[in-house]
């Protein structure tokens, strides 16, 4: 197995970006720390960063329970749903007795919880639930997603603040990353150095406007029956990248 690439039960193993890479690393950790510490993982970072894609991949490899907050959600919803993913059936009963539920079930399989779109917790002032889960559960992984100002925003509250041994900033995607994503959405076309390079810097980025650019182009190739592409053949006017507008001649100089 590469360096760059994680094995994940049950599904092939892929090319895997910084930020995958970085919170498998502080899962692990997490899961191999001692019991008696708290265990809670601060993810966070700029919309489009591939947070998400790196929790989805982890939920998968960890067999954690993974939930997306919305909202609206009231704390019944965030343990109902929790619950779901669990049992795979809509949960009946108080809150009180759902949280008891969660623990009971955490505490027994030890699996990590991942709490996507946390910052909604925090609006709601929700985010003691989370703090009750952990815990509960005798310190069970949680992960907590957020914007980039979930740091700052949690620190109001100082008894879950207390409880984050591991703080993560997602990353921009690198040269590298931009490769790997081309491994996946550009299979059969080669993109050349200085079109990935365009990619990369009108993506700003963004792990996702580099996975929708490197589609288009994949696309574009695809259609024309071309099997490579370069940075002058590309028609910027036709087909202007997502991101940022291209860059002007005197940028380029």
């Amino acid at each position: 197995m590469q360096q760059d690439e994680l094995e994940v039960k049950g599904v092939p193993n892929i090319a895997v970006l910084t930020n995958v890479s970085e919170l498998n690393t502080v899962i692990a950790k997490a899961l191999a720390a001692p019991q008696h510490l708290p265990k809670i993982i601060g993810f966070f970072g700029e919309a489009g960063r591939g947070k998400s894609f790196a929790a989805a991949f982890c939920a998968v490899k960890y067999e954690a329970v993974y939930v997306e907050c919305k909202k609206l959600w009231s704390g019944r919803n965030v343990l109902s749903h929790i619950l779901f993913e669990i049992a795979g059936s809509k949960p009946m009963g108080y809150a009180s007795d759902m949280l008891d539920q969660v623990c009971e079930w955490l505490v027994a399989n030890n699996r990590p919880l991942i709490i996507d779109q946390a910052d909604y917790l925090i609006e709601n002032r929700l985010i003691e639930v989370i703090r009750d889960i952990h815990d509960g559960s005798g310190n069970v992984p949680v992960v907590l997603i957020g914007e980039k100002n979930l740091q700052s925003s949690i620190k109001k509250w100082e008894r879950l603040h207390s409880r984050v041994s591991w703080w993560l900033l997602a990353k921009k995607a690198s040269m590298k990353d931009c490769r790997c994503l081309a491994s996946l959405y550009a299979k059969g076309v080669t993109i050349s150095e200085d079109m990935m390079e365009e990619i990369a810097w009108v993506s700003e980025g963004s792990v996702r406007r580099v996975s929708v650019n490197i589609e288009l182009v994949a696309r574009e190739c695809k259609a024309a029956g071309a099997q490579e592409i370069a940075l002058d053949d590309w028609d910027f006017k036709r087909n202007p990248l997502s991101g940022r507008a291209p860059r002007t001649k005197k940028e380029m100089a």
